[in-house]
């Protein structure tokens, strides 16, 4: 499956803040990870796979209110 997020506002003020290279960077309009199964590979969180619900806190403690979607789906 694929997940996307977006900020918790439409506002074009408002934007995710995403971590890259360890680093907390703003700016990002949403983003898509994929996930084959519990796990996401998110080459801006790190080089090594993270579980889903880990990534999505991670992302939560920073976005407050982002929403999440899934995309796709296969099954």
């Amino acid at each position: 499956m694929i997940v996307n997020v977006i900020p918790a506002s439409s506002s074009l003020s408002q934007s995710l803040r995403l971590l890259f290279d360890g680093a907390i960077r703003n700016g990002y309009d949403f983003r898509n990870v994929f996930v084959p199964e519990k796990y996401v590979w998110d080459p801006y969180f790190g080089s090594e796979p993270i579980l889903l619900r880990k990534w999505m806190a991670n992302l939560g403690e920073i976005n407050p209110g982002a929403k999440y979607t899934i995309v796709a789906s296969k099954k």
